[in-house]
């Protein structure tokens, strides 16, 4: 609740309508806010996984999830972000820069699942994201996640490759708070 006696929902509504009386120039805010509202409904904590390139940010969470379904490697890999939240059955679905998705992949198999991921977010298949993936949203049955929390294997900073940087800023606006 607000110190005015408002609580949270009720003023990002009263935002969101008051961004959408402006005009097409502030999309962007309104989608902004639009998400804030998404993710206060539904009881979700967006945390992500910052760091340098090569620090272990994706075996860090594949140790979360308890099993090796994120791609890892010696040189650079993650290039574009990874949302994970809790489902029993796993999924992957791939969204993109221009808001298209490709549908949801589905499979018990977990190297085939890691394999499919590593096709849009490695920088190995995917150089420069070519692809234009936004992100990839995969569920997994893992304990930590079945209370709501969303954890986010983000591209490394400082790497050699600009755009990994760029994408993992522009990201985080999108998150509650980052293990760095």
């Amino acid at each position: 609740m607000h110190k005015d006696g408002h609580d949270t929902g009720s003023l990002l509504a009263q935002d969101y309508e008051l961004l959408q009386s402006l005009g097409p120039d502030y999309t962007s805010y309104k989608e902004q806010v639009s998400g804030l509202i998404s993710r206060l409904e539904s009881g979700r904590f967006h945390l992500a996984i910052l760091g340098q390139f090569k620090r272990g940010k994706s075996t860090f969470l594949n140790a979360l999830l308890g099993d090796a379904v994120l791609p890892s490697s010696v040189i650079p890999l993650t290039a574009v972000p990874t949302l994970i939240t809790y489902n029993q059955e796993k999924t992957v679905r791939v969204k993109y820069i221009n808001g298209k998705d490709d549908g949801v992949f589905t499979s018990d198999d977990t190297t085939l699942i890691r394999k499919f991921v590593e096709a849009y977010v490695s920088e190995e298949s995917n150089p420069k994201n070519k692809l234009q993936v936004l992100q990839v949203e995969l569920t997994w049955p893992a304990e930590i996640l079945a209370k709501g929390v969303v954890l986010i294997d983000t591209p490394g900073v400082g790497s050699t490759h600009k755009h990994n940087t760029e994408m993992t800023v522009n990201f985080l606006s999108q998150c509650d708070a980052a293990l760095f």
